[in-house]
């Protein structure tokens, strides 16, 4: 089946119950009150006769009727309750816009052409993640492949328009294609970007809540939300320009297109646990390098001696 590069560009096609408290009656001085007041599942069972004679001996007290009538209230009350309780449903909107929020300055777009005449002409772009301080940013192989270098630009407060913004330099310092994976190196940062934290594959949980955030389309920074449908180890792909790659990889069913290329796949906690690589034909059937494969090309790509 045909894999579709997630790269754009010229030719390159998220019982309330409200609990009924009783007990805490008022004591009456000149009496004990009982141990613990009678359950409601107790209540539930008492069958009630009338009789032509009360039983002189055993006339309740006042504290006594005051007790049952309170019980009997209650329980009243939490018949009526009880049939319409249902479980809270937690929506993903609360937890989406935090995510977002704290993710997307990290979420850089990378723009890749040739120097000609001395301006720069752009072949295609994708997405990337800041992942260090120092400037590391993580995209994908196919974003880079065959460009020494990138210009990065990083969202601007309160907005998606790049148009004023500065690009920002960055160096491809290591790559591995069977991965699908690349690091770039950013000379000078912006103020106030935190990196994007690496999660653990560990904590990744089929059917578990994702957000995604790239520029589809040149869509440019659009946030999409789904779930991890399974994660698979070693699996093969290869590209319409013929390279194969193989990884571990996350299987989700998200929206995402081209230029969601190198985006970040986040967990409700912001964590990043995969990057979004390539799609199949098929309706949200799409895949990501998963955060173990991630994390060992990074400690890889810090030990070589030309980083």
């Amino acid at each position: 089946m045909k894999r579709h590069l997630l790269l754009w560009g010229s030719g390159v096609s998220y019982l309330a119950l409200a609990a009924i408290i009783v007990g805490g009656s008022q004591r009456a001085a000149s009496q004990s009150a009982p141990d613990a007041l009678a359950k409601i599942a107790d209540l539930k069972l008492i069958s009630y006769q009338n009789t032509s004679q009360a039983n002189v001996a055993s006339v309740a007290s006042y504290q006594d009727l005051a007790n049952t009538i309170r019980l009997t209230e209650a329980y009243s009350r939490l018949n009526h309750v009880l049939p319409r309780y249902r479980e809270p449903i937690l929506t993903r909107g609360a937890s989406g816009i935090t995510v977002f929020r704290n993710a997307s300055p990290a979420v850089v777009l990378i723009f890749v052409g040739e120097v000609k005449n001395g301006q720069f002409d752009p072949n295609a772009f994708g997405s990337g993640v800041l992942i260090s301080a120092s400037g590391d940013i993580l995209t994908n192989w196919h974003v880079t492949e065959g460009y020494p270098g990138a210009f990065i630009f990083f969202k601007p407060q309160g907005s998606a328009d790049i148009a004023s913004s500065k690009a920002y330099v960055a160096t491809v310092v290591a790559q591995s294609e069977m991965s699908d994976l690349a690091l770039l190196h950013l000379t000078e940062v912006p103020p106030s970007r935190v990196p994007i934290p690496l999660g653990n594959i560990s904590s990744v949980q089929v059917a578990q809540d994702i957000h995604v955030i790239g520029h589809p389309k040149g869509n440019m920074w659009s946030y999409s939300t789904g779930v991890v449908s399974q994660i698979r180890d070693g699996y093969d792909w290869t590209y319409d320009d013929g390279s194969k790659h193989q990884a571990k990889v996350l299987q989700l069913q998200t929206a995402i297109n081209p230029g969601n290329s190198g985006g970040p796949v986040l967990d409700d906690q912001g964590r990043l646990i995969g990057l979004i690589a390539m799609s199949e034909e098929g309706q949200n059937l799409d895949y990501a390098v998963a955060a173990d494969v991630i994390q060992g090309f990074v400690l890889s790509a810090a030990s070589t001696p030309t980083r």
